[in-house]
């Protein structure tokens, strides 16, 4: 079973905001099958480091997610794509928009190498 196991950490609930805001946010995301085999291979490996910080970087990679849904347009936009660091793993989650109120995950990827081993992702 994989480190994400049956419980999906991501699921979002639409949420209203005031329609005066300066920002729309996106109500719901999905994974790319790249993305989402991306982050359970680091978590899993986080988990083999030290038992629990597996499950510390998918809730970083969460938090992140929840960021980018309450303003996608906050990121710059580079060939398409918007790049938010994951706090403090050396990473980051790649995102497009899809629709107004739906982004794409297309990528968490290392943004630097781990700072406990030797594999590093490029």
């Amino acid at each position: 079973m994989s480190i994400l196991g049956e419980y999906n950490p991501f699921r979002v609930k639409k949420s209203s905001r005031d329609s005066n805001s300066a920002y729309v946010p996106a109500s719901k995301f999905r994974f790319h099958p790249a993305a989402e085999a991306e982050l359970t291979e680091a978590a899993e490996w986080y988990e083999t480091q030290r038992e629990v910080l597996g499950l510390d970087f998918v809730a970083s990679v969460r938090h992140r997610i929840f960021l980018v849904l309450e303003n996608p347009q906050r990121w710059r936009l580079f060939q398409g794509t918007r790049r938010v660091l994951v706090g403090r793993f050396p990473y980051a989650i790649v995102y497009r928009e899809i629709s107004p109120d739906e982004i794409e995950i297309v990528a968490i990827t290392s943004s630097g190498d781990r700072s406990t081993g030797s594999k590093g992702k490029s």
